[in-house]
């Protein structure tokens, strides 16, 4: 779906196995002549702070859900290691102070995490295709 981007590097952090799997078909890829993207899927904040050193994605996908760090805190340090990562933030809990505040800190698209997925794998393709199309 999004392969012609070559092969940009995504990390998720979440705990959650259905946004995973929504990510990971989002990100995959059917044409073998095409190589998929680099998936790196994380459950803790420690380990996508490391995976985010080690790989240098271009798009980080943050579910808020999953983080132990306070929304701009997490930024804070996600930009201290890949200053020019975008992130995608998941907010379980939606607030327009939360968003105001993730916007301002520098949250590159923020989204209030909808009870039933069906649309999440919809919005999350046209946001990575969007992004990935501007880091190639």
């Amino acid at each position: 779906m999004l392969a012609h981007f070559k092969n940009p590097p995504v990390v998720l952090l979440t705990r959650d196995p259905a946004l995973e799997a929504i990510v990971r078909h989002v990100v995959s890829e059917d044409d073998a002549d095409v190589p998929p993207l680099r998936f790196s899927s994380v459950a803790t904040t420690p380990e996508c702070l490391s995976a985010v050193q080690l790989l240098h994605p271009s798009v980080v996908l943050v579910d808020d859900a999953a983080s132990d760090r306070a929304g701009t805190q997490l930024l804070h340090e996600l930009h201290a290691v890949q200053p020019s990562a975008r992130v995608v933030y998941l907010a379980a809990h939606h607030t327009l102070e939360l968003e105001g505040e993730l916007r301002r800190n520098g949250v590159l698209v923020y989204l209030a995490r909808p009870e039933e997925t069906e649309g999440l794998e919809s919005a999350l393709a046209i946001i990575l295709q969007g992004l990935l199309r501007s880091s190639a």
